[in-house]
């Protein structure tokens, strides 16, 4: 054997690149990769630990530690239709060696009530009481515990070790679950991921959450409900932060922002900032804590009852507390998976569309290359406030202004506003914006609306922005929405146009193809001569 061989970290990543090629992910190994591995460890002594190593690296159940164990502890019993594991004898401190081997070579466990198995509380409350003093996983870096069952929560502390570094829990849903929390970090110094996903509504929850964080200093990625003021000023101080998500922010305590107004020294980049609030105070004054905190891509969902003024009031906030030379990506929107039940009258309207206006103090934000806007309704534009997008977002590569395609404000851009783009953003290559297509300017002299003429061909449309996108590939106009039912037939009418809008653009292409083509061959052919 080369005697490069004879070095565990080569053969470990020669077996990791060998497995990992075959199944793209080595978090679940099929059987042929189990068995080779087990073969690979029977080989000789230099595999043997390598290939240990990559075969318990990622567990999903105890089952394969349990079953190294002698085989005269436990029984599989199935008296109720229901595999159940039980003892047959006490367990002693010898009956634990062997399966420590194995268990010290778990860095990965992660439990889902669909697949692993055994899932009794019972059960659990037995291995507690059987474990040694140790943890059963000493060397575990990352736990994922995803389980409606709130009995089996408390045990998902089985499986912390002083070596975790990511943690996921989705099974917090009261006051003593909650109560959990504080140790945690005592027992994890060590954290960088955490994700804490709770129920709405507890009593506590983010005083204990926010109490959980401040803990935490190696912090990486956060995902929680939300965060009181010293948390956020704690996250503040923190070197880095590749993503921050609150996921029910509420406007912070009046007592303990007066308490906590001083200036906060900040050395945070955070990359991600993931803001989901119930108003937008809120928004506002998570941004003024993090404010000396660069940010590089900001996202904020509101709810759909969000009236225009306070949307401004977050474009506002936005505008007054990110830096201004470190926002790259923005989004303020409603929550994807939010559906704009506001009714369409003339009065909803008014007070949920957002004008073109309230978007000027954005446009301080002047190094934005992707930008989604969207309100209840949408938002209000015309070709002079388009204009005034363009000319603020140069840089822009995807701009989203859309909104809800089957409940919005009447749009009052036209066609016309696209030159404006293609014009002023060279480098955009995805540009969504409701737009009235009932007239098509002429694209080389779009200056007065004069010079527009009313059509209703889908051919017309396709040949103008053919014209000022050259390389267009395709456009849509939403899909049909069974909620929609007041204004069906005039969207399905829409979208059959710009259907065949979409239809006839590949054969504009290729027309344009062939003509650079025959020009280019009649130029080589000029010159020849």
């Amino acid at each position: 054997m080369h005697c490069s061989l004879c070095i565990p970290e080569i053969i470990s990543l020669i077996f990791y690149e060998t497995l990992n090629g075959a199944e793209q992910s080595l978090n679940h190994l099929n059987r042929d990769s189990a068995q080779t591995l087990a073969g690979l460890a029977r080989t000789c002594k230099a595999f043997r630990d390598p290939a240990l190593d990559l075969l318990w690296k990622s567990q999903c159940t105890v089952m394969n530690v349990l079953n190294c164990m002698p085989g005269d502890i436990w029984e599989v019993l199935d008296d109720t239709g229901a595999e159940e594991v039980r003892l047959k004898r006490p367990v002693l401190p010898s009956d634990w060696e062997r399966p420590f081997i194995y268990s010290h070579r778990v860095r990965h466990f992660k439990y889902e009530f669909s697949y692993s198995y055994p899932d009794s509380a019972a059960f659990y409350e037995t291995l507690r009481m059987c474990l040694p003093p140790e943890p059963l996983f000493p060397n575990i870096e990352s736990l994922l515990w995803e389980t409606s069952d709130a009995a089996l929560f408390p045990h998902f502390r089985l499986f912390i070790g002083p070596r975790l570094t990511s943690l996921t829990v989705s099974t917090f849903q009261s006051a003593s679950h909650l109560s959990l929390l504080p140790a945690l970090a005592t027992q994890c110094p060590l954290l960088r991921e955490v994700c804490i996903l709770t129920s709405d509504g507890l009593p506590g929850r983010c005083e204990t959450v926010s109490f959980f964080v401040k803990q935490l200093t190696r912090l990486q990625s956060l995902e929680v409900p939300c965060l009181d003021a010293m948390a956020l000023d704690h996250l503040a101080k923190l070197p880095v932060l590749d993503f921050v998500h609150l996921d029910d922010q509420t406007p912070l305590s009046p007592v303990l922002e007066l308490a906590f107004q001083t200036e906060v020294p900040s050395s945070c980049t955070i990359d991600m900032l993931t803001l989901t609030v119930t108003d937008a105070r809120a928004a506002t004054e998570v941004l003024a804590r993090l404010h000396a905190s660069p940010i590089r891509s900001l996202v904020i969902q509101f709810p759909k009852n969000t009236s225009a003024t306070a949307v401004r009031e977050i474009y506002n906030g936005v505008a007054a507390n990110c830096n201004l030379a470190s926002l790259d990506t923005l989004s303020i929107a409603l929550p994807p998976t939010g559906t704009t039940e506001t009714a369409a009258d003339p009065e909803q309207i008014a007070l949920y569309a957002v004008p073109g206006t309230h978007l000027f103090p954005l446009f301080t934000l002047t190094t934005l290359t992707s930008v989604t806007l969207a309100g209840p309704v949408g938002l209000d534009l015309d070709d002079a406030a388009a204009a005034e997008i363009a000319r603020a977002w140069p840089r822009i590569t995807s701009l989203d202004l859309a909104g809800s395609a089957f409940l919005h404000v009447p749009p009052r851009t036209t066609l016309r506003a696209l030159l404006t783009f293609a014009q002023l953003c060279p480098h955009l290559w995805r540009l969504s914006l409701p737009v009235n297509a009932h007239s098509v300017p002429k694209w080389r002299k779009a200056e007065t609306a004069a010079e527009a003429r009313p059509t209703q061909r889908p051919l017309d449309v396709a040949a103008y922005l053919s014209s000022i996108f050259p390389r267009l590939e395709w456009v849509s106009a939403g899909k049909e929405d069974p909620r929609d039912e007041p204004v069906r037939a005039e969207v399905l009418a829409g979208q059959r146009k710009w259907k065949a809008v979409e239809a006839a653009l590949p054969v504009l292409r290729k027309v344009r193809a062939e003509e650079k083509y025959w020009t280019r061959r009649e130029y080589e052919e000029e010159d020849l001569d």
